[in-house]
């Protein structure tokens, strides 16, 4: 159990920092990505696009805002996993 919580720490602190650089990078360059949920849809098989698309804040800014808010949440929700598994790791008694 003492392993799974510092394990669940380590990939908090891991995920929300990758989540961060890039919401961060997008605040500053104005161009982040966002989650296409059409991709891959029927007859979309074999498409090129990817599951995620650029968005720049010029050319859409509502949907820019959105995307890099995502980002600042996700992040947010895995540095509190992160502190979560610290705790619980701290507080385990083998």
């Amino acid at each position: 159990m003492k392993r799974l919580a510092l394990l669940f720490a380590v990939g908090g602190i891991t995920f929300g920092g990758i989540l961060g650089y890039f919401a961060i990078s997008g605040e500053i360059t104005g161009k982040t990505f966002a989650f296409d949920a059409h991709a891959g849809k029927a007859g979309m098989i074999h498409s090129r696009r990817g599951a995620f698309v650029s968005v720049l804040r010029d050319g859409s800014p509502t949907e820019f805002r959105q995307a890099n808010n995502f980002l600042w949440g996700m992040s947010g929700f895995c540095i509190v996993a992160a502190v979560v598994g610290v705790v619980f790791y701290r507080g385990l008694d083998d």
